[in-house]
């Protein structure tokens, strides 16, 4: 998985496959000015797309990622924690908001029912800068968006 930010243009490219997993690669280009920049990566269809009663499930948080480099300059505030989906189709949500200033934001007390739009208020992040998903499954999954 590569997630560059450059400056002005930043990419977020999605094309990564992990042990028993199958992707969908995106990409995303867009215009901005970032100083410093904030990402977000949950699974809205935890447990599973039928039940999803732990959605959001959050699986990284990186905060003052300066503009002019990528997520590996920026602070780990929440560990990136690979997707296992177990059942059905999962949507992976990576959100890039524009943050405050450094040092601003700090870890929410757990992954499970993390809702990104309440944290981007009590943060004052305002709307998302750009935002991309993949889908994810299984490769012995059993498909479809139900169970």
């Amino acid at each position: 998985m590569a997630v560059n930010l450059g400056h002005p243009k930043l990419l977020i490219n999605l094309g990564l496959r992990l042990e028993g997993m199958i992707f969908v690669s995106s990409t995303l280009w867009f215009q901005a000015s970032l100083l410093v920049s904030l990402q977000v990566m949950v699974d809205p269809d935890a447990p599973s797309p039928s039940d999803p009663s732990l959605r959001e499930y959050l699986h990284w948080l990186v905060t003052d990622i300066p503009a002019t480099t990528g997520v590996p300059f920026g602070q780990e505030i929440v560990c990136y924690e690979s997707p296992r989906p177990w059942m059905g189709i999962h949507r992976f949500v990576f959100v890039l908001f524009r943050q405050l200033g450094r040092q601003t934001v700090y870890a929410p007390g757990w992954r499970q029912n993390f809702n990104t739009r309440d944290f981007a208020e009590l943060y004052n992040l305002g709307s998302p800068v750009a935002a991309v998903y993949f889908n994810c499954q299984r490769e012995s999954g059993t498909g479809g968006r139900r169970r």
